[in-house]
């Protein structure tokens, strides 16, 4: 039986919009597909969502985006830690700020180790100010 997998190998499922809110307060001013890069609006969720990573599939970019997985190898334990730690740190987050990036700077920003750790690194500023 296929399951679907973001780009990292993580399994997507489907979600609500309270789950994800809970998760990442962003997700109350709708979400941009990973994908296509299509923004959607308020009150939209995606059709496919990673908490491990935060990788976003709209429903028509998902469609067909299914692949088998081994379902009896976990992720190693500093993987199940991080992904622990990033729920808490979504889940203490006082405010969000929308960024818009081009697609040349997001491709740049990608690249980058600490990509989609934004909010624990600045959270680690502060806490440290």
């Amino acid at each position: 039986d296929g399951v679907a997998v973001c780009g990292e190998g993580h399994e997507m499922g489907e979600t609500s919009l309270e789950l994800l809110t809970e998760e990442n307060e962003g997700y109350a001013l709708g979400f941009e597909c990973s994908a296509c890069k299509k923004e959607k609006p308020e009150g939209c969720i995606p059709a496919l969502h990673c908490s491990t990573c935060l990788y976003d599939l709209c429903s028509d970019c998902a469609k067909g985006k299914t692949k088998v997985q081994d379902k009896k190898s976990p992720d190693p334990p500093q993987k199940r830690h991080r992904k622990t730690a990033r729920y808490v740190s979504f889940a203490q987050k006082t405010h969000v700020v929308r960024v818009d990036r081009t697609e040349t700077v997001e491709t740049q920003r990608e690249g980058l180790p600490v990509c989609m750790m934004e909010q624990e690194i600045m959270e680690a500023i502060s806490e440290n100010d």
